[in-house]
């Protein structure tokens, strides 16, 4: 999934209509304010302070938080190795430390925490959990 892929999956999750707008830089997201002004929507997967809204929304309902910065040794892509930086999200249930745990890794923290945000939403809407 690209960016904007995941910035138009969370705001259907979330209930925020947008529309596409076509400027001279090229087509953007937006939503219109109270004014009637048209602002991109959040960039929850690039923009940490974006995508930290999202944590909070998981913390807010009972859910513990875990965001971790990792090297993965050994990497093997097209016959090369080489060392990898990755991010880590992880959240599970408050007092649940094994059970019903989601774990996303990806190449930046805030895609991280966008693609556990999805994995919690989806699962307890799936589950028929009124968490989210």
């Amino acid at each position: 999934m690209d960016n904007d892929e995941i910035r138009i999956k969370i705001a259907e999750l979330k209930g925020v209509e947008y529309e596409v707008i076509h400027f001279i830089e090229g087509d953007e997201l937006c939503i219109k304010d109270d004014d009637n002004a048209y602002m991109p929507i959040p960039n929850w997967s690039v923009n940490i302070v974006d995508a930290w809204e999202l944590v909070e929304e998981m913390r807010e309902s009972g859910y513990v938080f875990d965001l971790r910065a990792r090297r993965e040794q050994n990497i093997v892509m097209e016959g090369e190795n080489y060392n990898h930086d990755r991010w880590s999200c992880e959240c599970h249930p408050f007092g649940t430390i094994t059970t019903k745990a989601i774990l996303e890794t990806a190449d930046t923290a805030p895609r991280a925490i966008c693609l556990a945000w999805l994995e919690w939403k989806l699962t307890c809407s799936a589950n028929n959990d009124s968490t989210p």
